[in-house]
């Protein structure tokens, strides 16, 4: 495949990827600086040859990504050809590329392109559009509106579609009056009347409810799906925060979206920095339907810090759905990830998850190690406490140890607590020396916190230990032990 081919294809893998996978950050500008590298030693010449993507006027195979996708664009845009000079500038392929990735389904739509089209300055990337598609935008003679009027304007007509909207509809006056809407609230976006934006949306969704024709239903279905993209929701999930007085309208867009409303609201909780947005942003994403499934597919989203987001979440759901694919995430390369997932599991209870967790016991991490501890203390059954009692052996960090210790102190089983007796003795193994009474001290405040018949007696054998300081712990335990009881 010569280098015009390649241009091509990288190209059209841009596109596909802004339409299809538009948080894939990474993919596409790797998509991107495969177009630029190429370019330095090639140009090429895109059209539409009777409906197949065709490269400097012959026929590209169409099987490969996004190949036949680009040559449907330039078809619905009415493009007879994109030119790509060599050596590219990097900035035009991409507006181009977005710009090919926007939906064309009403005329609203394709004004709104032929505009930013129009916008467009590039010297090393060109469109050339059929002369009747280039002649309708010279409708009239009469001068432009000064930019203000024509904003003003538009805010105008909406509240006179919105009362349209309220009037019996029939398909054709549905579609008239609902594709002007969209552009309004696309408009609405692009200019940051996010409010403006809702209160479209809010109202198509009030009429939608009673609407019974099943062509008219339909129109609404286009058109909500129309507006269901990331550069809307997002700044409409945003007014949770900042209009709290129409949060439940709010709210209400979100979950008519699905997914894509989780998606926009965990996007606002990544990115905001303050605890009490966070925490409204999350209150919220609890209540959205589909939030356990949409929080399932983000653990496979490249970037870690949605994966460890959508794992917390997941966590604190106790979404019982999630549980393999969150174990699947103990094998991932970010031990911040790794430790997310230990943490969701053992917020979720059942054998699987037991399972789970005592692989993170093990983990290279110690980070990942103490989140798997902390798990199983929450657990307080006897297998949990074998666990401990069975990683006490083999760990060798010493903040890992005395959490270890802790943790058998809380399950508080006859296996636990014998291990915190042998722990305490300091007989042999990792407790022998000197350097180590620290280790015996938290054994002793683990018995203590045992409280069982057990841990009591074995206390009571350390009353008159050689060492001061183990001498004392027991001590001020059995001293509080009894102040307790008391």
């Amino acid at each position: 495949m010569d280098n015009s081919l390649s241009l091509a294809r990288y190209f059209a893998r841009l596109v596909w990827l802004l339409v299809h996978e538009g948080q894939s950050v990474d993919d596409q500008k790797a998509a991107l600086r495969a177009v630029v590298t190429v370019s330095k030693d090639s140009s090429v010449r895109l059209g539409n040859k009777e409906g197949r993507l065709a490269v400097n006027g012959l026929v590209m195979p169409q099987a490969l990504t996004g190949v036949q996708e680009l040559a449907e664009r330039l078809a619905v845009h009415k493009i007879d050809e994109i030119e790509i000079d060599q050596s590219a500038v990097p900035a035009e392929l991409l507006a181009l590329a977005r710009l090919l990735s926007v939906e064309a389904t009403t005329s609203s739509d394709a004004a709104d392109f032929a505009q930013k089209l129009s916008e467009l300055t590039g010297t090393t990337v060109r469109v050339k559009r059929s002369a009747a598609t280039e002649a309708e935008p010279m409708r009239t003679t009469e001068a432009p509106a000064a930019p203000g009027a024509v904003k003003d304007d538009a805010q105008a007509r909406v509240p006179k579609l919105l009362t349209k909207l309220t009037e019996q509809l029939n398909p054709a006056t549905a579609t008239q009056v609902l594709d002007e809407l969209s552009f309004l609230a696309e408009q609405a976006t692009r200019e940051g009347r996010t409010t403006d934006v809702a209160a479209i949306f809010s109202a198509l969704l009030d009429r939608e409810g009673g609407v019974t024709d099943p062509d008219v239903r339909r129109v609404f279905l286009v058109t909500v799906r129309r507006l269901t993209k990331p550069t809307i929701l997002r700044p409409v999930a945003g007014l949770l925060a900042t209009h709290p007085i129409t949060a439940s309208r709010t709210e209400r867009i979100l979950q008519r979206v699905g997914q894509d409303g989780v998606d926009s609201v965990v996007d606002q909780y990544t990115s905001s920095r303050k605890l009490s947005d966070r925490k409204i942003y999350r209150e919220v994403l609890m209540r959205l339907t589909l939030a356990r499934e949409a929080l399932v597919q983000m653990l496979a989203d490249p970037r870690w810090f949605i994966v460890r987001q959508a794992a917390e979440f997941l966590g604190d759901m106790g979404a019982e759905e999630a549980e393999r694919p969150l174990a699947e995430l103990l094998r991932h390369e970010d031990e911040r990830v790794r430790r997310a997932a230990t943490r969701a599991l053992a917020r979720i209870e059942s054998s699987f998850t037991l399972d789970a967790i005592a692989r993170s016991v093990v983990d290279m991490s110690p980070t990942v190690r103490l989140e798997a501890i902390a798990g199983l203390a929450l657990r307080k059954t006897g297998r949990a406490g074998s666990m401990l009692a069975k990683a006490i052996d083999s760990e060798g960090e010493q903040e890992v140890q005395f959490a270890i210790l802790g943790a058998l102190g809380r399950v508080a089983t006859p296996e636990a607590v014998q291990k915190l007796s042998k722990a305490a003795e300091a007989a042999s193994g990792i407790f022998a020396s000197r350097k180590n009474i620290g280790l015996r001290v938290a054994a002793i405040h683990a018995l203590g916190e045992a409280r069982t018949p057990g841990a009591i007696t074995a206390l009571q054998s350390m009353v008159n230990d050689k060492d001061k300081d183990v001498k004392e712990a027991v001590a001020k335990t059995l001293l509080l032990l009894r102040g307790t009881a008391a």
